[in-house]
């Protein structure tokens, strides 16, 4: 899976894959190991925090979890620094829902009608305007996809 997203920006990329097969190649082969390398640390360190705890003791907290989580996200370390910005980019959005249904549950907070609608339209107006203000903090990822798809006057 990861390969097969490595090979993606390649064809954003199109003019240097094709003036440099082997090295865009071998940078997407790179990319790819390096993920998988971090998300099954992260999993595995997760699950073995877990797993220690339950021999450990009896008892079992939603604390632990959390704990296990923080200490597992360490692992994200072993990931390129400007994936570590993607990353981001991808579990606040995750973080946010999680403890807004935990409010909404608990009936701390009401439930907003549209609330993802205007998280995500937020995010989106952030990620064009850090392209527009401040390239270099959009992920590459990012930043190609959108150097690709928007039109010249965005750039």
């Amino acid at each position: 899976m990861y390969a097969a997203l490595s090979l993606v920006p390649l064809a954003f990329k199109l003019r240097h894959s094709l003036t440099n097969p082997v090295s865009a190649l071998r940078n997407a082969l790179f990319s790819a190991l390096r993920s998988t390398a971090y998300i099954s640390s992260f999993v595995a360190s997760y699950m073995a925090l877990i797993d220690l705890q339950r021999r450990l003791v009896d008892w079992d907290h939603k604390a632990v979890y959390g704990m296990a989580g923080a200490l597992a996200s360490l692992t994200t370390w072993l990931e390129a620094p400007d994936r570590r910005a993607e990353l981001l980019l991808y579990t606040v959005p995750r973080a946010i829902e999680v403890i807004s249904d935990i409010l909404f549950e608990r009936r701390v907070v009401k439930p907003i009608p549209g609330l993802w609608v205007l998280v995500f339209g937020v995010s989106l107006a952030v990620l064009l305007r850090a392209r527009e203000q401040a390239p270099k903090s959009v992920g590459r990822l990012s930043r190609t996809v959108m150097e690709a798809l928007l039109p010249s006057r965005w750039r």
